[in-house]
């Protein structure tokens, strides 16, 4: 189970999940195995929110996206911590920034042969697994605000 996977990764109790730090609204139910929350706020900003999950406390991170033209699009991410207690949390944010920064270029690349694909012609439709709900509500919500 997740719970048991994040327990082996995290020796520390305070760095595995922590749902008894999230705000009310975010898994309400305070499910042990929860990792992350991804709240979308249209049209552009996604919000990664956890508690634990090899975090100290709560932590968040945050997608913006920015059309340039219509082949091109802004991609930026920022992490945001706590202030740094010491040298050891300092260099623990710097891990994180660069494992996330690797993350974010594995994804990005998968989307730009995807895009590509899309954009020759090659690719005339996409197909989505139930699992990829937020992706089909994303297009229906973009779909409903450009047909106003």
């Amino acid at each position: 189970s997740t719970s048991l996977f994040a327990g082996a990764l995290h020796a520390n109790p305070d760095q595995g999940p922590r749902p008894d730090l999230l705000p009310p609204g975010i898994n309400p139910k305070r499910r042990p195995e929860f990792q992350f929350e991804l709240p979308n706020i249209f049209p552009n900003f996604l919000i990664h929110l956890a508690a634990g999950c090899g975090y100290q406390g709560i932590a968040f991170f945050t997608h913006q996206f920015w059309t340039l033209d219509p082949g091109r699009t802004l991609w930026e991410g920022i992490n945001y911590f706590r202030p740094a207690r010491n040298a050891a949390e300092r260099v623990a944010q710097l891990h994180v920034n660069a494992l996330h920064g690797n993350a974010w270029l594995e994804d990005t690349r998968t989307m730009e042969h995807t895009f590509t694909g899309i954009r020759s012609g090659a690719i005339g439709d996409m197909l989505l697994m139930d699992q990829e709900f937020m992706i089909r509500h994303a297009d229906r919500s973009q779909h409903d605000y450009l047909a106003r």
